[in-house]
């Protein structure tokens, strides 16, 4: 029924600002349905029909997740280089960037190349204490994929050192537990 209301939106309203929510919900329903193609073509749609609007680069980093999902590592890349070079865009959609050109490489094992973009993200942001938590957590992933156990717990050392107090509870037990973990 949604999807109904969200169409006949589209086809009264194509260049409304509400044109950009239904197909972004449209896309959400899609990927909810591991329907990815589909899902990224909506999300196409915004970049292609509304260039401007405010959401693009939300949009962009929605579409570099589905990409990622649908194994297509290197075009989730080329989202995210995107929304890099945007001055404008610099904070958490562009820390977002960092972290998600990251986790990009962390799927396809290219451990190397993660851990130079999870630490751009936690070095860039510290500030952005969620992105900040989230790229420790993982660059210490990377570090343990590069067979370096001893710097993925220097790296959580400094995470807990520079985020408890600041970071969520959730996040610091995170790094915590994953602390423990490799201790």
């Amino acid at each position: 029924f949604a999807e109904e209301i969200w169409n006949t939106l589209l086809s009264y309203y194509p260049t409304d600002d509400a044109a950009i929510v239904a197909l972004m919900r449209l896309a959400d329903v899609n990927a909810e349905r591991e329907n990815y193609s589909e899902a990224k073509d909506y999300l196409e749609k915004i970049i292609e029909q509304f260039p401007g609007s405010p959401k693009a680069p939300a949009v962009r980093l929605r579409k570099g997740e589905l990409l990622s999902k649908m194994g297509s590592g290197g075009l989730a890349r080329e989202e995210y280089q995107y929304i890099l070079r945007v001055p404008d865009w610099r904070g958490v959609i562009h820390a977002r960037a960092l972290y998600q050109t990251g986790q990009s490489y962390l799927a396809e094992s290219a451990n190397a190349e993660a851990h130079g973009f999870f630490e751009r993200t936690f070095l860039a942001y510290p500030h952005l204490t969620e992105w900040s938590a989230r790229a420790y957590l993982s660059d210490a992933d990377a570090l343990i994929g590069m067979g370096q156990k001893a710097a993925a717990v220097t790296t959580l050392e400094e995470a807990v050192k520079e985020l408890t107090g600041k970071a969520s509870d959730e996040l610091i037990e995170q790094i915590q537990s994953k602390l423990r973990e490799l201790r």
